[in-house]
């Protein structure tokens, strides 16, 4: 695949994804930091749901999907690895494709880990699956979720609910590119 085709596919699945990703990063925040009842449970269905029951589970499935393809292709297009920088004097277009790499390559592990727990419970809550694998969904849970896990590891939980905000917001910056402002992406 050309890399031209992989950005196009990056830059659209992105945009399409974006917002519920977003959502689903705002959500996340209060819900790693143990948003205590009465708001745990409506705040967690809406973070699962958007509030649009099993349809809306779908849609988060979807987004969660296609954040695991925009981390492949994201790694793959900032391969071979660039410089992690932040240049803030190069106008906004620059800086947002600054903060853009910069927080996908930084909280890559965790936002594939989020991304892919996600998928997982979506999958064991919804589809028909054998008692065999009910420990597997535990840990997927306890996974997604840091339930019972030390508060170092729910800062970094904390970081890739953060990142997923950051990269739709930086994201949609980059791709809104008034050709006449930006300079190409691979000038530097």
């Amino acid at each position: 695949m050309s890399r031209a085709l992989l950005l196009q596919i990056h830059r659209w699945l992105g945009l399409t994804s974006a917002i519920v990703l977003a959502i689903a990063g705002v959500t996340g925040i209060p819900l790693v930091v143990a948003l205590e009842a009465p708001w745990a449970e409506p705040w967690a269905e809406f973070h699962e749901t958007l509030g649009a029951g099993v349809v809306g589970r779908w849609v988060v499935f979807a987004a969660s999907a296609a954040a695991l393809g925009l981390q492949g292709s994201g790694l793959l297009l900032w391969w071979p690895p660039q410089r992690l920088r932040l240049r803030l004097s190069r106008g906004w277009w620059r800086c947002a494709y600054d903060v853009h790499n910069l927080s996908g390559i930084v909280t890559l592990p965790m936002t594939v880990l989020l991304a892919g727990t996600a998928v997982g419970r979506v999958l064991f809550e919804t589809l028909p699956t054998p008692a065999a694998l009910d420990t597997v969904h535990r840990v997927v849970g306890r996974l997604h979720s840091a339930s019972g896990f030390p508060a170092a590891v729910k800062a970094l939980y904390l970081v890739g609910s953060i990142a997923f905000v950051v990269q739709a917001i930086s994201g949609v910056f980059v791709w809104w590119r008034p050709t006449a402002a930006a300079p190409r992406a691979a000038a530097d």
